[in-house]
C-alpha cells in the first residue's frame, strides 16, 4: 500500500534543481502563483528551505516542473502547525534540503514586488508538518505498522 518509489519527493538531488533552474532563472509572477495555487497537483514541485524563521515558520525555494519541464521557481514561506524545530535540529536535517509537505492545510500566492513591468510573486503554504527523507521513511513505516494492526492479514 504504501511504496516508497511512487513518491518523487526525494528522487532528485537539489544540486539538479539549482542545474535546472540555473539558466532558468526567472521567478513566477503574482498571476503565474495564483495559478499555482488553484493548479498545485498539475505541477511537480520540489521544496527547499532556507531560513527559519521560529520553531514552526520557514522560508524557501520552490522549484517547479510543468510537462517535465523546469517552469519557474518561486520564493516560499511555509508554516506547520507540529511542535517545531528547534534551530540546531533544523540546521542539521533541513536546511537547504529536499523536504516533503504533510497535509497541506491553505496554499495561497503572495505579491512579493510589483513595479512597472517587474513583478514577483510567492507562495504562502500552511501544513501540518514537514519532512526531510529519512523522516518521510520512518512516517510511512508507522502508517504501515498502523494499516497491519487495524487490517491483520487474513489467515
Amino acid at each position: 500500500m504504501f511504496d516508497l518509489n511512487v513518491d518523487k519527493s526525494f528522487g532528485i538531488k537539489t544540486s539538479r534543481l539549482e542545474k535546472d533552474f540555473y539558466l532558468n532563472s526567472t521567478v513566477m509572477t503574482f498571476s503565474e502563483a495564483q495559478d499555482y495555487c488553484k493548479n498545485f497537483d498539475g505541477y511537480e514541485s520540489y521544496f527547499v528551505p532556507i531560513n527559519q524563521t521560529d520553531e514552526n515558520n520557514f522560508s524557501g525555494v520552490v522549484y517547479v516542473y510543468r510537462n517535465g519541464h523546469p517552469f519557474k521557481k518561486a520564493g516560499i514561506m511555509i508554516t506547520t502547525s507540529g511542535l517545531g524545530f528547534t534551530a540546531m535540529n533544523f540546521i542539521e536535517n533541513y536546511e537547504g534540503q529536499l523536504i516533503k509537505l504533510g497535509e497541506i492545510y491553505s496554499i495561497k500566492p503572495h505579491q512579493i514586488y510589483k513595479d512597472g513591468a517587474d513583478d514577483v510573486g510567492g507562495i504562502i503554504v500552511q501544513v501540518d508538518e514537514i519532512y526531510n527523507q529519512h523522516d518521510w521513511q520512518n512516517y510511512l513505516a508507522l502508517l504501515r505498522a498502523e494499516d497491519e494492526w487495524l487490517q491483520p492479514p487474513e489467515e
